[in-house]
């Protein structure tokens, strides 16, 4: 609930301010909005992070190279997860696509 309004003319402009807000106005039109707001700082976390195994995740890999327009293009697309003993790569084509 606003409470007071004030008003102050300097040099051609209102300055307007209600509350926590201020709004500058010239010529009826409002040319800025200012409003303050108290941020409160986020709290550090108190646990520590642990690393956790997931057999799920994997890393995909690219091989790129840029063409004669200058376009990047792959040329190779690899994967590897805990479920494999070796990498696994696969080669494009160049006349692929």
């Amino acid at each position: 609930m606003v409470n007071r309004v004030t008003d102050i003319l300097c040099d051609g402009f209102v300055k307007r301010e209600v509350g926590e807000n201020t709004v500058i106005i010239r010529d009826g039109h409002i040319i800025k909005i200012e409003q303050n707001i108290e941020l409160k700082a986020i709290a550090k976390p108190r646990n520590k992070a642990s690393n956790v195994e997931d057999n799920n995740v994997g890393v995909v890999y690219t091989e790129t190279y840029r063409d004669a327009d200058r376009n990047i293009r792959i040329y190779a697309l690899g994967f590897n997860s805990i479920l494999n003993k070796e990498p696994v790569m696969y080669y494009i084509d160049k006349g692929f696509g």
